[in-house]
């Protein structure tokens, strides 16, 4: 069988200084069997380095919704 990756996001949260937290889950699967699985976050501050707003469009909806009650 090939092995298939998956990301997804596990939880979203808001922290103190209005940035935004995302929790993710990696899992390697062989078929239905899971051979691996990795839990890792990112955070996503308001503005960039170059003090920018920060580009979410390449997040899901769901930490998009998320950063635009954050980042308001």
């Amino acid at each position: 069988m090939a092995l298939n990756k998956e990301k997804k996001v596990v939880g979203i949260a808001i922290l103190e200084d209005n940035s935004v937290k995302v929790s993710t889950k990696v899992i390697v699967k062989d078929g239905d069997s899971v051979i691996a699985s990795k839990d890792d976050y990112y955070v996503i501050q308001k503005l960039d380095a170059d003090e920018n707003a920060t580009d979410v469009s390449g997040e899901s909806a769901d930490v998009q919704s998320v950063c635009a009650i954050a980042f308001a």
